[in-house]
Formats: C-alpha cells, sequence, structure tokens
C-alpha cells in the first residue's frame, strides 16, 4: 500500500540560517521529474519490499528528515528524503509524487549522520553530476559511489539466457574518487605508488605514512584513514 509521507521546511532554522525567503528556496533547488520518470520511480516505490531491486536501488531503508545546504547559503530541512544509488541522485516525497534536488544548486546534504555531496564523475560528461558520499572532508575529499548493476542469470536447463525463466540478480560495486575544491572528481587509481601521486603537497611525509601503515587499496577503511591523515596535516 502507498504511504503518504509528507514534507516541510523548518522555518526556524530558515531564520537563523537562510538569507532567501521559503518560496525561492524552494524555487531554487527543488524540481520535480518528467511525468514518465515520475511515474516509473512510483512504480518502485510501490514495489514489493522484499523484492531484490527494490531494496538495492535506494541506499536508505527509511525515508527520512536530511539537511540540505544550498549553494547560496543557508540550511533547511526536508523530510522524507532518500539516495537513489544507481542515478547518484536525491529525491524526496511530497503527497506520494517524487522530487528531485538539483545537484548544480546543492552544496550538501546530510542524511542519517551520512554527508553526500554532488560532484562531476565522468570527464565525458561535464554536466553530469552526482551525489557521492564524503567520507573525508578538507583539502582533498574522499567520495564514494556505489552502483547497482543488474546480472541475468537462466534457469533454463540449456542454459538459455532472456527466457522467462531468468533470474534477475543485482550486485554493489563501490568507486572511490578524489575532489578538491573543485568540482570535478578524479577515480582513485588502484596502484599505491600512483595512489601516492594525487596528494601533491607534503607528498614525502605521505609516502612515510603509506610505509608505515601497509596500506591497502581494496580497504575502506584505509583510505579514510590516509586522507584524514593527508586533511589533518598543517
Amino acid at each position: 500500500m502507498r504511504k503518504t509521507i509528507t514534507f516541510c521546511f523548518l522555518l526556524s532554522s530558515l531564520m537563523a540560517y537562510s538569507q532567501v525567503a521559503v518560496d525561492q528556496a524552494k524555487l531554487e533547488i527543488f524540481g520535480n521529474p518528467f511525468s514518465v520518470s515520475n511515474q516509473n520511480f512510483m512504480r518502485i516505490l510501490d514495489g514489493d519490499p522484499s523484492n531484490a531491486a527494490d531494496n538495492m536501488l535506494f541506499e536508505f531503508d527509511d525515508w527520512s528528515s536530511a539537511e540540505v545546504v544550498p549553494r547560496e547559503g543557508g540550511s533547511l530541512t526536508v523530510d522524507s528524503v532518500n539516495y537513489h544509488r544507481k542515478l547518484g541522485s536525491m529525491f524526496f516525497l511530497k503527497e506520494e509524487k517524487l522530487y528531485f534536488l538539483y545537484p548544480d544548486k546543492i552544496e550538501s546534504i546530510v542524511i542519517q549522520g551520512r554527508t553526500f555531496i554532488p560532484a562531476k564523475l565522468d570527464p565525458d560528461k561535464p554536466r553530469d553530476y552526482k551525489y557521492c558520499e564524503l567520507l573525508s572532508g578538507g583539502r582533498l575529499n574522499l567520495l564514494k559511489h556505489t552502483d547497482i548493476k543488474e546480472r541475468k542469470k537462466s534457469d533454463h536447463p540449456m542454459g538459455i539466457s532472456h527466457t522467462s525463466g531468468s533470474i534477475e540478480t543485482y550486485t554493489k560495486d563501490h568507486y572511490y574518487f578524489a575532489r578538491a575544491s573543485v568540482e570535478r572528481a578524479m577515480l582513485l587509481p588502484k596502484n599505491k605508488k600512483k595512489l601516492i601521486g594525487i596528494f601533491t603537497k607534503d607528498r614525502n611525509r605521505m609516502v612515510q605514512y603509506a610505509r608505515d601503515n601497509n596500506i591497502s587499496m581494496k580497504s575502506e577503511t584505509d583510505l579514510i584513514n590516509m586522507f584524514d591523515y593527508y586533511n589533518q596535516i598543517d
């Protein structure tokens, strides 16, 4: 059953932190997707909760409130927000309709204690933003983007795929990026030596850090600790 989730702006937050009117803030950072897209997303939301695709496409099990910081300054709270992994987009619900949070208008979004910021990940698509989770912040940000890939496995005895009996499976792939003050992000190299090369300042200290700590390129914790160390260097 489709549930109704409302949204509201906290006027007290706007009065304390924002210099723009409520209506203007809504105009600047919220948008309604085209009706076809909206219907498609409503189909996803109305699907079987036990369905693997429905569970994996969105980052959070519950649509909850988020603190939104527009690029023009200020802060406001929006109810019923969730992160769409495959699209790298943020959506919120209002009166059973999905709305899109424009990434080019947003500085950051904090939801359930986690911070997401928009970044340009694909050099071939200079205008394409995706929200990424901020794992470490400072002079060089560490970002994570999670992609969902669909794979089909046939249950046909002859191994024929794309039949009515094909089984859909979904996997999560994590990609890590580095981003300085500019919007463009760079995919982290998988080679440890090349990774050290992205730290343009205090390189000798970072080389020593990597030697002392036996960094694993596959460990998210190791990457976070490394970026945290770099970002705290005076």
